[in-house]
Formats: C-alpha cells, structure tokens, sequence
C-alpha cells in the first residue's frame, strides 16, 4: 500500500488525522505498529508529540476521479438567496516598509438549500487594484480562473461546511474552453518568452482543475464565513475545531490552530460571533519555521529569525431566522516579528436593494 508522511505536532487527535486525510484510525494504527498511540477518556485517541505516522493512500481514489459525474444541477431547488459585495486587503511589509498590496472587490450571489444540505455560490464581480503594477497583468489571469472556479455547487456535512463540489465536471469544461480560447491572449501570457514557463502555468490549470482541492474552497474566504457550524446549531451548541493554516511565509509549513466561538450579543433574530483561533506552536515546528526561513527569507531580509506570529479572529452577524450572513469580516495576520509580515483584512456586506 502507498503512504504519506505526517508529522504530529502536539498532540493530535487520531480521528483528526484520519478525516483530513480521508481515511480511517483502524488504517492509520494497522499501518504504524510502533507508534505511540493515547487513548482519553470519553473515548478520544490522541497521537504522541513529535512522531511521524504513515498515512496509507487508498487505491481507489484514483478510480473515483476518473468515474466522477456532476449530479443533475437543474434538479435544484434554492429556497434562500442573498448577495454580497466583499472587500480583501493584503498587503505585505518587508523591515517595516510595505513591499506589496493588493485589495480585491468582488460580489458573490449566494443561494442554498439548507433543509436538503447543498448550496450554490457565483462569483459575479471582480475588481483589484495592485502595487506594485507591474503585477496588475498576472492578476488578469487571476480574474479569469476565479470566475471558472466560483461558480460552484456544493454539498454541506451536518456541520454547515463544504463537503463535495457537484459540478466539478462543468467547471473542468469551462477551464478547457478558457485554455483553448482565452489563454494565450491574456496580456500576462502574451508578454512571457519561455514556452517552459507558460507550459508549466497551463499544467498547473489543468491540475486545479482536474482535481480540484476542497479546502481551497472551504478557504475561500467568502465561504470560510458562510459555510459554518452556526447554519445548523445554535450558539450554546458550537464546538471548538481544528483548522491547518498554509503559511503564506513560510510554505508549505502548515500551522495547527484550534477555533473557538464565543457570543459577543443577540437581538431578537440577530446574533454576533467571534471566532478566534488558538495558535499551536511545538518547538518541532518553530525549529522547522527557523530553518525554512533560514532558507526561503533570509538571504533578502538579512536578519535572523525571531519569533513567529499568527493571529486569526472573524467576526459574523447573522440572522438566526434566514440562515444568511448580514455581515462578516476576517484578520489575520502572520509575521516573522520586525523582518517581515504578511497581513489580510476580508470583510463582506449583505446588499438590500439588489437581491435575487
């Protein structure tokens, strides 16, 4: 059987384990006979600090993509729809002098059925403005594949997040048909002399595509807000839950983080959440963000790590009586402290006058 690596930072629950990477504990124990394994009470099983595990990779997921059809899209019925106009800030400061920025404006338009479990997003306008400008072409490309990508079908699990994509075959088609038509037109691609380069962006297309990722859409921002535990329990009812960061300094590091909610206030049918995330930092994983900043950020910054940050807070309003978001907002910010910062402030609006 083929496996992956994964390194336990803390102690993680083997269940966890298990769901993020689509198998099952009974898998995971049977393929690591020597490692370390701590049953809780309530019936919790956690994995040791600082081990490595195999991960077994089931054959038949190959099989799975290459049988995959989209589910009947007409058959849908969305009895809850809203639009949204969405702002995103990053911007990123190198010794404290800002080195990037860029602030996107999108509208998304929403429509779910939560009685049935499944939704639909669109995403209807994209507008950025990007310093330094010498950057604006690669964004044209960007736009485009943001536009494929979000419009998208999904099913949600008992917890209001996205499980499955439903009409991945249709965006794969739409992909193919901007690659054949459009791609080579766009002012980024027209302007690179290296086939080897524009081969190897197309190639990435095609991977996105063929085999699109589920958290990247579950990390979208807009979908990070709207698709949450609150659309089927109430307050008092929401547990704490693991979340895995892509460092954006560091990568391909991942940060484990635990969110929680708390209640800041309730009006009648309107209620307030904050989610903050609780940073696990074992010192395994701050000697690996060391020596990958060692390697990737030092030669330019010439300063020598320091301490690692990462701070992450949403802020929801939402009406208890539609299941529909009034406002939200996200910050986050992650630093390698006084070298270097990366730092993303997303915030989105219900509109009133122009509805579905």
């Amino acid at each position: 059987m083929e496996f992956k690596i994964h390194n336990v930072y803390g102690e993680e629950k083997l269940s966890s384990i298990a769901k993020k990477y689509d198998t099952t504990p009974e898998e995971i124990k049977a393929l690591n006979p020597q490692a370390k394994f701590i049953k809780l009470p309530f019936s919790s099983t956690v994995v040791g600090h600082g081990q490595q595990i195999k991960i077994p990779i089931p054959e038949k997921k190959v099989i799975q993509t290459q049988f995959y059809s989209d589910a009947p899209l007409n058959k849908f019925i969305f009895n809850s729809k809203a639009r949204y106009r969405c702002e995103q800030i990053n911007s990123t400061k190198v010794n404290n002098t800002l080195t990037s920025y860029v602030n996107q404006k999108t509208q998304y338009l929403l429509e779910q059925n939560l009685e049935e479990k499944y939704a639909r997003t669109e995403l209807e306008e994209f507008l950025y403005e990007v310093i330094p400008p010498a950057l604006a072409d690669s964004f044209e490309l960007v736009k485009s594949t943001e536009f494929i990508k979000n419009k998208a079908y999904f099913q949600l699990s008992e917890n209001g997040k996205i499980e499955k994509l439903l009409n991945r075959n249709a965006i794969l088609k739409q992909w193919n048909e901007f690659k054949e038509k459009d791609f080579s037109k766009l002012p980024f691609i027209a302007s690179l002399k290296d086939k080897e380069t524009i081969k190897n962006i197309e190639q990435a297309g095609d991977k996105q595509f063929n085999n699109p990722n589920i958290q990247e859409y579950q990390r979208n921002l807009f979908n990070f807000l709207c698709f949450d535990q609150y659309l089927y329990k109430p307050i008092e009812e929401l547990e704490k839950e693991e979340f895995f960061y892509a460092s954006t300094l560091l990568p391909p590091l991942v940060i484990p983080l635990e969110f929680r909610y708390d209640k800041v206030r309730e009006n009648k049918n309107m209620l307030t959440i904050k989610k903050i995330a609780e940073v696990k930092l074992s010192d395994k994983l701050i000697q690996e963000l060391t020596a990958k900043y060692n390697e990737i950020l030092k030669p330019a910054i010439k300063y020598s790590f320091t301490e690692y940050k990462l701070f992450f807070s949403c802020i929801i309003e939402f009406d208890t009586e539609t299941k529909l978001l009034e406002k939200g907002s996200v910050s986050l910010k992650e630093e390698v402290a006084d070298n270097i910062e990366n730092t993303c402030e997303f915030s989105l609006t219900r509109l009133l006058n122009y509805t579905p």
